[in-house]
């Protein structure tokens, strides 16, 4: 009995008193901070060539350190009708206050330029994202050019950047199989590209998810003209029941410039410095390509194939 009574004096005091040194020390803690930051442009826009994608800005800003992170839009009103229990409904719409819906934006290459204006998405805030398009669709971008980005919103804030595209990579499309087989390697042969650019190869399963067909690799050398893989089957590496149905993969190669490669997959690793605002892979650089605010002006070009995968 003595003993029990020790260990639960001894787990009280544990608990206790770490919270007695917090009440000690006075407000907990916390320190009034003040800043007499600005509100700042976020800026993702990509150039994309080759594929079905289209090239996009996304807009936004930083905030304030006081000041509520939504914004009063109005009322949404829904009428049911007289039979109804409930004949109208007024919901108040709140938008995040981030997102930037009245800027201008143009690319032009100094002789064409394109209009991207912004293109609602989803309603909820929770999924609202400030995306800007080429809604004329007069906006193809070519291939080794020199395009300028310019951003400006009614309040004086500017945002300009600068990108050269990169030439299209090719996939030798009638030198690969047409099934790739599980447990057996597969090459993709592809063009030989400029030294200052950066590939990357990209793999999936276009219907079911396969264990293994999601794979990302970087290729290092830009003289390889050649990548040797093969798909890995999760009954060999964790006993999982074999699979019979026969599927697609999606096999891409991506190009990308030295803007987008700095931003996105060179300090991907990187834990100093987050844009939560812009998203990506992994952590992302503060600003590449832009000046005036944070972000990317980044381009990529791509060639893709599909084939069917035998399990």
């Amino acid at each position: 009995m003595k003993l029990e009574i020790r260990s639960r004096t001894a787990h009280y005091f544990f608990v206790l008193f770490p919270l007695f040194l917090l009440v000690a020390c006075g407000h907990w803690g916390w320190e009034d901070v003040e800043s007499d930051h600005e509100p700042t442009l976020n800026v993702l826009a990509v150039i994309i060539l080759g594929g079905e994608e289209e090239s996009f800005v996304i807009v936004s800003q930083t905030l304030e350190l006081e000041g509520s992170d939504y914004r009063f839009e109005g009322f949404d009103t829904t009428y049911y009708g007289p039979d109804s229990l409930l004949d109208i409904s007024v919901k108040e719409i709140y938008r995040y206050a981030y997102i930037v819906e009245d800027a201008e934006v143009y690319m032009t290459d100094g002789v064409d330029t394109s209009w991207f204006f912004f293109k609602p998405s989803y309603p909820d805030a929770f999924e609202y994202r400030t995306i800007y398009r080429d809604t004329l669709r007069t906006f193809r971008p070519k291939p080794g050019t020199d395009y300028y980005l310019s951003i400006s919103t009614p309040d004086g804030r500017t945002v300009r950047g600068s990108v050269t595209t990169p030439p299209l990579p090719h996939i030798y499309d009638e030198q690969v199989p047409d099934t790739v087989y599980n447990r057996r390697t597969f090459t993709i042969p592809f063009n030989e590209m400029d030294e200052s650019l950066h590939l990357r190869l990209k793999t999936a399963s276009l219907r079911d998810w396969r264990c293994g067909s999601e794979r990302v690799s970087t290729i290092l050398d830009n003289t390889d003209t050649t990548w040797t893989s093969r798909v890995i089957n999760c009954a060999d590496v964790y006993g999982w029941p074999e699979e019979d149905d026969p599927d697609s993969i999606f096999i891409q190669l991506l190009a990308v410039e030295e803007n987008y490669y700095q931003y996105f997959v060179k300090h991907s690793s990187d834990a100093d410095y987050t844009n939560f605002l812009l998203g990506g892979e992994g952590n992302s650089g503060a600003t590449s390509g832009i000046e005036g605010g944070f972000g990317l002006f980044g381009a990529m070009a791509s060639d893709a194939i599909d084939r069917v995968y035998v399990p």
